[in-house]
């Protein structure tokens, strides 16, 4: 699987979830607003009595109040869908690495990692990837590149020099973490129009 075709299927992956959780968001944003204009409309009703009874200055320290704290609280609930949007995200990618054809991702990091990376001397991945390493190393005429188990690469690969000075990390997480704040940033744009 080519870096394009691993960058479409995400961004189609993303793009689905950023629906689902937009119309998700709009349902609560709607139910939230409409309690907000109840309570809204139940605090000016208020205010209006005690504006008869109280002297202007208190109304309006009371106002503010309540401004700030629904900013505050949509700021809050806004924070936790992107959160949840990218929780998802991290599972979906976990997921990925439980498919078969996975192997074939692994594959493509490789062919990534070695073309930036061309001094490479050892490759670092998930023990049921390195054999499917090995056999790619051999087919494209670098035996002499060792593959060496690690655990914590489920999601991919990693590559260091002879004298062990330099490391390449090539991994879905990876990639999704340097994401991040443009997806933060996509979420609020398509789910709150910020």
């Amino acid at each position: 699987m080519g870096k394009a075709v691993l960058k479409d299927s995400m961004a189609a992956e993303i793009e689905a979830l950023c629906q689902q959780e937009k119309r998700e968001a709009e349902r609560q944003i709607s139910r939230i607003l409409a309690e907000a204009e109840r309570t809204a409309e139940e605090r000016r009703l208020t205010a209006l009595k005690k504006i008869e009874r109280e002297e202007a200055a208190r109304m309006a320290e009371s106002t503010e109040h309540a401004a700030w704290e629904a900013a505050r609280l949509l700021e809050t609930f806004q924070h936790g869908v992107i959160e949840e949007i990218l929780s998802r995200l991290r599972g979906e990618l976990e997921a990925l690495t439980k498919r078969a054809d996975f192997e074939n991702t692994v594959v493509a990091l490789l062919t990534e990692t070695l073309a930036a990376f061309p001094e490479c001397a050892v490759v670092y991945t998930a023990p049921q990837y390195a054999a499917c390493c090995r056999s790619w190393l051999s087919s494209k005429g670098r035996p002499d590149i060792s593959v060496e188990k690690d655990p914590d690469l489920w999601d991919g690969v990693a590559a260091m020099d002879r004298t062990h000075t330099v490391r390449v990390r090539n991994t879905l997480r990876g990639r999704l973490r340097r994401m991040e704040p443009e997806l933060r940033k996509l979420c609020r744009e398509r789910l709150f129009g910020m």
